[in-house]
């Protein structure tokens, strides 16, 4: 009798500390936000949203230049003028 009475003690102790816990989380700072994938943004502004945009669409394209230039470099021809066609 004194071991059940020690047993179920023991999970109410156990079940508690799981609610805490799940609530320190939920209600913390930490709960809020997941840290591992960036949030979106919002902008009121559309001049705002469009600008972003085209700066995203920049960045995408200099990476692309980039590993377009990294490419030709590691095959030994040479980079393409700005006159010349692609």
């Amino acid at each position: 009798m004194l071991q059940e009475l020690a047993t179920l003690i023991a999970l109410g102790i156990q079940l508690l500390i799981i609610v805490v816990s799940i609530f320190m989380i939920r209600y913390s700072s930490y709960g809020s936000r997941n840290y591992r994938t960036p949030s979106e943004r919002t902008y009121p502004d559309p001049l705002a949203a469009e600008y972003r945009e085209l700066q995203e669409l920049r960045e995408r394209v200099n990476k692309a230049e980039a590993a377009a230039a990294q490419r030709l470099k590691s095959r030994g021809e040479r980079k393409p003028s700005k006159l010349e066609p692609i």
